[in-house]
């Protein structure tokens, strides 16, 4: 329910279609889909409810009262969440490069 409400005004095809090149007219047709935007973001949702269902496991380890199997839960994923964070670097990179682009020709 929260999930629907939050994407509601979410324009999905938009989101998976590469970006027009810089100066293209107005009327040109959209580009095609990307297949690496639709991997990227098939790897977003799998990161995403796996970190949800990690939290669910640590909050019911605190609710009993119980923190130490949720500290060793946390250890053993790290790296796992390590990894998966690593697959946006390339991504973050080039959003802060973009974002200095345009602070600079300012």
């Amino acid at each position: 329910m929260l999930l629907r409400i939050v994407l509601e005004h979410v324009d999905r095809c938009g989101a998976l279609r590469e970006k027009p090149p810089a100066g293209a007219a107005a009327d040109s047709p959209p580009p095609p889909g990307s297949s690496s935007r639709v991997t990227a973001l098939v790897g977003a949702v799998i990161l995403a409810c796996f970190l949800w269902a990690t939290g669910n496991v640590v909050l019911q380890f605190w609710l009993r009262g119980d923190l130490t199997p949720a500290k060793d839960v946390i250890s053993a994923l790290g790296s796992y969440f390590l990894a998966g964070m690593a697959l946006f670097g390339p991504y973050a990179v080039n959003q802060l490069n973009s974002a200095f682009k345009g602070s600079s020709s300012s």
